[in-house]
């Protein structure tokens, strides 16, 4: 009989490898109770059918540095594999309704689209994007840990170092 129990909010990622850790590593027997909206698990790993094909939709990227959820990966027996890209054949941004841009694999004819959609402002996004993946980097060396927090409390002042770097 477990002595308490411990509530999860959500069955994406997050909260399924939280369950998992919290199930596996307690050292005191715990109920653990998973919350979640959606009827499915998942939360944005999903496979969805678009025009007769699976395609693989939300969160399916690990970053390389993110030794945790790597490390939860292989403990699992995940198969990992590396993404398509995009000269490696077809692919296109989806909206949820449609694609709104289609590619034939052609890095001229992907940057032709992207700018006939967004204008300069694809300049601006590129710009964002790789200051974001500098960020993202830094948040897996030293000095923040990558073995995880405690509470909440203990990310903040990591966090707050990676804005003001």
């Amino acid at each position: 009989m477990s002595s308490h129990t411990i509530g999860i909010i959500g069955s994406g990622i997050a909260g399924c490898s939280m369950a998992y850790q919290v199930g596996t590593q307690s050292e005191e027997p715990a109920e653990i109770v998973v919350l979640e909206r959606a009827p499915e698990i998942g939360g944005r790993i999903k496979l969805l059918s678009v025009g007769g094909h699976s395609v693989n939709a939300g969160g399916k990227y690990i970053h390389s540095s993110n030794e945790q959820l790597l490390g939860l990966a292989n403990t699992l027996g995940l198969k990992l594999s590396r993404p398509i890209k995009p000269e490696q054949g077809p692919s296109g941004i989806w909206n949820g309704h449609r694609f709104v841009i289609r590619t034939d694999g052609s890095a001229w004819q992907t940057n032709v689209s992207l700018f006939r959609r967004y204008g300069l402002s694809i300049l601006r996004i590129h710009r964002v994007t790789q200051a974001f993946l500098r960020r993202f980097r830094r948040a897996y060396r030293p000095p923040v840990s990558t073995t995880g927090f405690e509470t909440p409390t203990d990310l903040h002042p990591s966090l707050a170092k990676l804005r003001t770097s």
